[in-house]
């Protein structure tokens, strides 16, 4: 779903069972509904407007294995750099910011 100028991806958080998702390249500013896709394993959101991530912490709390997260060049808000990302680290999620 990479390079498709997607706006709002709260209709994505149905697909339960979803393990990869790439949403690189587009203009999403906001994560809600991504929190339910607990059996992801790799998420991309690199090059989009996001600035609050505390919706994806359920993710790497739900993993038993690693999740990777690529969330680079985004505004994230300093709540997101300084507890979201800590948080989603200390759950063996891989992220890259």
């Amino acid at each position: 779903l990479r390079d498709n100028r997607i706006v709002n991806v709260s209709p994505l958080g149905n697909l339960t069972n979803l393990s990869y998702l790439d949403l690189r390249n587009n203009r999403i500013t906001s994560v809600q509904g991504l929190g339910s896709l607990t059996s992801l394993t790799y998420l991309s959101l690199t090059n989009n407007q996001i600035v609050d991530l505390s919706p994806l912490t359920s993710i790497a709390q739900a993993q038993g294995s690693s999740v990777t997260i690529r969330i680079v060049n985004n505004p994230l808000s300093q709540a997101s750099i300084n507890t979201h990302i800590p948080a989603m680290l200390a759950n063996n999620a891989v992220v890259t910011h």
